[in-house]
């Protein structure tokens, strides 16, 4: 897949969005937290640096302003996206959608770990979602519908997934249920 001229890789990109680097070693691997260094002595922008290089350090950015408002809505500060409404990814196959939420996972993973609390998300596929109510009923999707014990989840492949679920002649817009 040819990229245009304007595709960077995050390493290009990260220093214009403020983000301290590590320096690199010498075969260009980006070093994992260092023993004895303390998570917590690390700004968010080098974990989110971290966080990428993990999940696919050749991962491209072909819009660096759209990182930098990702980044800024995982720590609460962008002015574009409301932290606290969830962030719909739309792209054509192969851009990069299912890696940024990795990434994004990744990130809250460490900067959780950093101000000493738990974090991340689950990820899952829209249509293993729509498996496990056609196996389980309503009692395989009731985790993402219960509203005493919330989750936060990423669904992927939105979309893709089998429309309508069945469950023993019981058919249901599955996604959309659990949307609603």
């Amino acid at each position: 897949m040819e990229r245009d001229c304007k595709t960077k890789k995050v390493d290009q990109v990260i220093p214009q969005i403020g983000l301290t680097i590590p320096k690199y070693s010498v075969n260009k691997q980006m070093p994992s937290i260092a023993k004895g260094v303390d998570i917590r002595s690390l700004k968010p922008q080098e974990l989110f640096r971290i966080a990428c290089w993990r999940v696919c350090p050749d991962f491209q950015v072909d819009d660096p302003s759209l990182l930098n408002e990702i980044f800024l809505y995982l720590i609460n500060r962008s002015s574009v996206f409301d932290s606290m409404k969830g962030l719909w990814l739309c792209g054509n196959i192969g851009t990069g959608k299912s890696t940024m939420l990795k990434i994004c996972r990744e990130f809250q993973m460490l900067y959780s770990k950093a101000n000493g609390c738990s974090g991340g998300f689950l990820i899952t596929s829209a249509s293993k979602v729509v498996t496990e109510y056609s196996m389980q009923g309503i009692q395989g999707i009731n985790r993402y519908v219960s509203s005493d014990k919330p989750i936060s989840v990423a669904f992927d492949e939105l979309g893709r997934e089998p429309i309508p679920g069945k469950y023993f002649g019981t058919e249901m817009n599955v996604m959309q249920f659990i949307f609603q």
